[in-house]
């Protein structure tokens, strides 16, 4: 389906069933089953052929929708054979007024785009499928979407592509499409660094081929499970997945999955040291290239890559680095950041092993910081996809509680329609249970969203909670460990408050703490963090912001919390605040940075108030 990953490759051929279903509509329906077995592109062609004779040879509609279908199967001579075909197919389609087969012809085209693909073109085709209501279409662009974002590192993305894809296809009625979502999920989950799910996921969609007997896709799922041994450290039993892997492919009798599971016992083999053997099953791989078959740049440049590394461990500085140089190429015009900081790596190691120390240390530091860089995002990932998941989670919660809801409405409607004594009151009666249990439904919908927001927001200002703060400056000091980058806290306590709550009341104090709040929360950053520590305290986490800025941004919020005049309580009613200000030092826990921000503030009430002390200035 896409050229992007090994995930999308087409699986052992699947006989052409004798008997093609009596009506075109289930014959084309039959052909989204057969798709989803990943099928021999041949054998879809010629199944394809078969359908056009007999129901479309007269009719011009239903030979345009059988050419869209054909479209990602053809073997174009070239790229320019490509775009004539789905030009014309196109221009067919509008002029027979058939807007689903004209976007189908305009995701072939995007397929065919490989790792040049035009996502902004691809979100489009999602929306018009959407819009025409073609889920089995859409369903096929989502998940074409979510193999290219998880190649990119969108892997937040790609899994919430695959849920709705997996989804778009049950609207379709099409069955079979859970081992093709699973095996994606399993390499975005790789490449977030969940090796373990990874792992448990591919083990699950390898039972399902094996009890299909698809040693094709059997073979497939081995390759991906040594992929991530190697990543776990464990290369033997990387060897052992691969050799597997190839054994399957050899049964599949499949030139193109033997050459790809050839290139991971490669990598295994440099994994283990073994240089020889490594460059013997390249060699084998590469015999198995069809002459004149337009190559996959992914699985070039992974032959490149690992060859690079062998020949650099047998010794072979120059031919090494060329094919490193090679790979490095190929992964940056897919954007592929994760395996262009590999290779990096491996550059950096071969020129250190050939004793050229500087241009290796040059190399070492640009790794390091795509490394950072990969790090930082794959958190950022993790954190979208557990909001995603909580989210998708309390939809479902909510969808199943209407659901329940619903059903014991009709229940009762059918009880009560069941007997004709009393239907007045009967009617009455289901009336005022639908009202209840309605009201009982959106009670406890808004409960479940209140509890979620009471966990981290604080009900009188809006604000962070501690809870929530505390958790901020959590993740934000991990990022500063690894990225370096500076990040500092406000800590922000009214002053005389509590002469405040005795003069004018607790209901005044609330309305300080509320407007302060918020003159606060508009002087901070958008990235910023406000948060109630406690009573009249506040916390702000402020990433990116060494000592000194931060102690600009605190005498801002100083200065505009000094202007408030609450005139409508009391013309002489003013506010101040002090505020202590603290860097955060790498290595330092939590309570440490906190105690030291809580000591700034209060040299900062030991010397009148209303002013702003920096933690380095408390000796």
């Amino acid at each position: 389906m896409c050229a992007i990953a090994w995930s999308t490759l087409a699986a052992q051929s699947t006989p052409v069933p004798a008997d093609i279903p009596t009506t075109f509509n289930q014959a084309i329906r039959h052909f989204h089953e057969m798709e989803m077995q990943r099928g021999d592109a041949g054998d879809y062609l010629t199944y394809l052929t078969d359908v056009n004779t007999r129901f479309a040879a007269k009719d011009k509609q239903r030979s345009v929708l059988i050419s869209a279908e054909r479209c990602e199967y053809v073997d174009f001579a070239s790229a320019s054979a490509a775009t004539m075909y789905i030009a014309s197919g196109i221009d067919r389609a509008k002029r027979e007024g058939m807007p689903i087969a004209e976007n189908m012809f305009r995701l072939c085209e995007l397929t065919l785009q490989s790792e040049d693909l035009d996502m902004a073109g691809l979100d489009g085709v999602i929306a018009r499928f959407n819009a025409l209501e073609a889920p089995y279409q859409k369903a096929k662009a989502l998940w074409l979407r979510a193999d290219v974002n998880s190649v990119r590192g969108n892997i937040a993305d790609a899994l919430l592509d695959f849920q709705r894809a997996r989804a778009a296809f049950e609207r379709a009625g099409v069955s079979g499409t859970q081992p093709n979502m699973l095996a994606g999920e399993s390499i975005a989950k790789r490449r977030m660094g969940d090796l373990q799910g990874a792992e448990v996921t591919m083990r699950s969609v390898l039972d399902v081929w094996k009890a299909a007997n698809n040693p094709r896709e059997s073979a497939y799922a081995y390759i991906q499970i040594g992929f991530i041994q190697m990543e776990a450290g464990d290369p033997g039993s990387a060897l052992d997945s691969m050799a597997s892997a190839l054994m399957e492919a050899h049964r599949a009798q499949d030139p193109d999955i033997q050459r790809n599971a050839l290139t991971g016992l490669a990598l295994a083999q440099v994994r283990s040291g073994e240089w020889l053997a490594a460059l013997e099953a390249i060699e084998r791989a590469r015999s198995l290239a069809r002459p004149g078959a337009p190559q996959d740049t992914f699985d070039t440049a992974m032959l490149y890559y690992v060859e690079g590394m062998a020949l650099a461990g047998n010794a072979k500085f120059e031919p090494g680095m060329a094919a490193l140089d090679s790979a490095l190429k190929l992964f940056e015009r897919q954007k592929n950041n994760r395996l262009v900081a590999l290779v990096l790596r491996a550059k950096a190691d071969a020129l250190a092993a050939d004793r050229q120390f500087e241009p290796a240390l040059v190399l070492y530091r640009h790794y390091m910081q795509m490394e950072a860089s990969l790090q930082k995002k794959m958190r950022i990932e993790q954190g979208t996809l557990l909001r995603q998941e909580f989210e998708i989670q309390s939809q479902a919660f909510e969808t199943r509680q209407l659901r329940v809801n619903r059903l014991a409405q009709q229940h009762q409607l059918e009880i009560l329609q069941s007997t004709r004594k009393w239907q007045g009151l009967a009617l009455i009666t289901s009336l005022a249970l639908m009202c209840f249990l309605t009201y009982f439904a959106w009670r406890q919908w808004r409960q479940g969203r209140q509890l979620n927001v009471l966990a981290n927001v604080d009900p009188l200002t809006h604000v962070a909670n501690r809870n929530g703060v505390e958790r901020f400056a959590d993740v934000e000091m991990r990022v500063a460990e690894e990225t370096h980058r500076p990040l500092s806290m406000l800590m922000l306590d009214i002053d005389h408050f509590k002469k405040v709550n005795d003069t004018f009341g607790h209901l005044v104090g609330d309305l300080v703490l509320q407007e302060a709040t918020r003159i606060w929360s508009t002087g901070l950053r958008a990235n910023d963090l406000l948060g109630r520590f406690g009573g009249e305290e506040f916390l702000a986490i402020c990433p990116g912001l060494d000592l000194e800025a931060a102690g600009q941004v605190a005498e801002r919020l100083r200065t505009a919390v000094g202007a408030l005049r609450l005139s409508a309580i009391d013309p002489d009613l003013s506010i101040t605040v002090s505020i202590g200000v603290a860097q955060y030092v790498p290595g330092e826990s939590r309570n440490a940075w906190i105690e030291r921000a809580d000591r700034a503030l209060y040299t900062a009430k030991e010397r009148g108030r209303n002013c702003v002390v920096l933690s380095d200035a408390v000796a």
